[in-house]
């Protein structure tokens, strides 16, 4: 999140992403001030490439495994959820402004 001035700089931050170790199969850069601008240097980025975007959501528990959506938003939210049996229910409750006043009140 902040302007690299030196193109070692930029390389060594670039390099640590994409060290390899078990487990690992991805990594993301972002350039919040696009840094690659002001850096390039076809010898060492080597040939144009096209990346395909691809996105994909997943949940982790405290403990590092891999956990339901469900479980996520009952981490986050607490007893929440339990309010209200699914997303329709409460955007048909939300919607309505005598309705809403009452699900508010579930916070206090």
């Amino acid at each position: 999140m902040r302007p690299v001035n030196q193109i070692i700089e930029f390389k060594q931050i670039v390099g640590r992403g994409t060290r390899l170790f078990d487990g690992k199969e991805f990594f993301t850069i972002y350039d919040f001030v696009d840094a690659y601008r002001q850096f390039s240097d076809p010898e060492w980025d080597g040939k144009d490439r096209e990346i395909q975007h691809m996105i994909s959501t997943s949940f982790w528990g405290a403990d590092g495994k891999p956990i339901s959506a469900e479980e996520f938003l009952n981490n986050l939210f607490g007893e929440l959820p339990n309010f209200f049996k699914n997303e329709e229910e409460l955007r048909v409750l939300w919607s309505n402004p005598a309705t809403r006043k009452t699900a508010s009140s579930f916070n206090q």
